[in-house]
């Protein structure tokens, strides 16, 4: 389900947000609230995009939230020939926190 950050505003406070690395400098955001996933949405309803990590921080400051990851997941192992229903996870999730940088 995808919520606008006005919307999300509502939810407060989000038990996790996660900036997910797409590809190079494209990253997407989904968010957990009580066990439910729901992607970052703009006004016209579609996907929220960001070129920076540092964007999304940005976007953010003014909500309340337990925890902030970057999570990268790599194409390799599709690459390689493993399927996706290998117990193997190569998820990476790095915890992130805002320098407050402008």
């Amino acid at each position: 389900m995808n919520k606008t950050l006005q919307q999300l505003k509502m939810l407060q406070p989000l038990d996790k947000i996660i900036v997910h690395s797409i590809g190079m400098s494209l990253y997407q955001v989904s968010i957990i609230k009580d066990n439910r996933t729901y992607w970052l949405a703009n006004s016209n309803g579609n996907l929220f995009k960001a070129n920076n990590v540092l964007t999304v921080q940005k976007l953010f400051r003014s909500l309340n939230f337990l925890l902030m990851v970057l999570r990268h997941e790599s194409a390799y192992d599709e690459m390689i020939g493993h399927d996706d229903t290998s117990p193997k996870n190569n998820r990476l999730e790095v915890p992130l926190k805002d320098n407050f940088l402008n």
